[in-house]
């Protein structure tokens, strides 16, 4: 609870936006930091958010312990993600780093992304990318989910 010039108000104690690399993407693309809009609500302050267009368009696929392991324990599949994305050309967040256990609750391992200037060329680059990789597989059908990625 927090006392405002307008009352109490209500602060969640366990509040959390979506998860992972949403926040740096929404900064990166938006030019608003979610965490900080959240900090200045809680304190009764109204956050500025610019409204604008962004220039890019980003596209990105989970990589799951029970399907990629594998890739992610070779080191070629390693370097070759580290060169593309001292490069520029590709986005990489890793989740975690040592577990690599599959879990009833399986946490993915990261995120491999790419970006563009439209759906269809992020698309493009984004498949492109896994079957270089080996991430698009029957069990993993990158082509079939992106389709539907449209904005």
């Amino acid at each position: 609870m927090k006392m405002t010039a307008r009352g109490p108000k209500l602060i969640e104690i366990n509040g959390r936006m979506g998860g992972f690399y949403l926040r740096k993407w929404i900064r990166r693309l938006h030019g608003v930091d979610l965490a900080m809009c959240a900090f200045m609500i809680s304190c009764d302050i109204k956050p500025f958010v610019p409204k604008f267009q962004p220039y890019e368009r980003l596209m990105t696929v989970m990589l799951l312990p029970s399907l990629h392991s594998h890739l992610v324990n070779d080191s070629h599949f390693r370097e070759r993600i580290k060169c593309l994305q001292d490069n520029g050309e590709v986005l990489f967040h890793m989740f975690q780093e040592d577990n690599m256990e599959v879990e009833e609750d399986e946490m993915p391992y990261g995120s491999l992304g790419v970006s563009g200037t439209d759906p269809d060329v992020c698309r493009e680059k984004l498949l492109a990318l896994c079957n270089e990789l080996g991430i698009e597989s029957d069990t993993y059908n990158v082509s079939n989910f992106v389709r539907y990625f449209r904005y």
